[in-house]
């Protein structure tokens, strides 16, 4: 749990926007100052900032919920009309069903196979292709996943590390990085980072990159 930058307090829970020991203004995932209380998501470590809003049922429902009179009164009409359905039609006047005289389809010359089709469902999910900067961020971590170590370097590797041996030896660990956008703010892409290691455990990272040119140029990344 974050605490407060300006006194150390600890928050107390998830979308606290304030602090209860000093009343400083702060994101609760990382316990920054906010500049703005109307913005959405932190600067700082790219947490959403904006509370849900409860859901409610539609207004027909609650009014249904309110009388319960209604459910009787429908349900009293549903069974006169059943009652006045079975004695119009349960009444004999002796006359005969009419005939329907069924004639068989005329031959065309052609045999028509029997087949039986089984159609098959299938739900499917289309997720549009990330462009932009927030692509520049996805190829970054996917090269890296790859250890294409090659691609990393040029998309921007080669601005946060003196030499290319260096970024690699860093990598060396690595296993799979998965990267969430949270949100694009010009050339500001906002991320959470979970970074699989070779041992298993995981690391977590939030924070943002700076693109320009369709290169990672800066970047301000924490531990999450």
């Amino acid at each position: 749990m974050a605490t407060c930058w300006q006194c150390g307090h600890r928050l107390s829970g998830r979308w606290q926007r304030r602090c209860t020991a000093c009343g400083e203004l702060l994101c609760w995932g990382c316990g920054n100052a906010l500049d703005d209380p109307t913005r959405k998501f932190c600067i700082d470590c790219g947490a959403e900032l904006a509370q849900p809003a409860p859901l409610l049922a539609p207004a027909h429902d609650r009014r249904m919920r309110g009388s319960p009179a209604l459910y009787l009164v429908g349900a009293a009409l549903t069974v006169i009309a059943l009652i006045l359905a079975v004695v119009l039609f349960s009444e004999d006047d002796g006359s005969e069903p009419p005939s329907v005289d069924a004639y068989p389809p005329a031959s065309t010359g052609m045999e028509i196979p029997s087949t039986t089709t089984t159609f098959q469902s299938y739900a499917t999910t289309t997720t549009p292709p990330l462009t932009g900067p927030a692509a520049v961020v996805q190829d970054y971590f996917d090269a890296i996943t790859r250890r294409d170590y090659v691609t990393a370097w040029n998309l921007g590797g080669r601005n946060f590390e003196p030499n290319f041996n260096q970024f690699v030896a860093d990598l060396a660990t690595t296993a799979k990085d998965t990267v969430t956008i949270i949100a694009v703010v010009g050339n500001q892409v906002h991320i959470t980072l979970d970074a699989l290691q070779t041992d298993g455990s995981h690391r977590y990272f939030a924070g943002y990159y700076i693109v320009e040119g369709g290169v990672l140029v800066s970047a301000r990344i924490h531990v999450a």
